[in-house]
């Protein structure tokens, strides 16, 4: 089953941080980027989305963004 499909209680959550780093992937922002925004390295952005990945059992970034859009963790302004 999709973790999309998942009751609301059922999903894993994100963080807000791990939020913040899909909806700047959304915005096609590099982990450099994020990384400076945040005061992180890029490795660190990178362990984030490996985390959100797996949170989400999303292979890609494009997939990624896909599903927390689904899940409501990603609002399109």
């Amino acid at each position: 089953m999709a973790v999309a499909d998942l009751d609301e209680e059922d999903r894993p959550a994100l963080t807000p941080r791990e939020r913040d780093v899909v909806r700047w992937t959304a915005q096609g922002l590099t982990t450099r980027d994020m990384g400076a925004l945040m005061g992180i390295s890029p490795h660190t952005v990178g362990e984030h989305l490996k985390n959100i990945r797996r949170k989400l059992g999303t292979q890609n970034s494009a997939h990624t963004i896909a599903v927390a859009y689904r899940c409501g963790e990603l609002t399109i302004d």
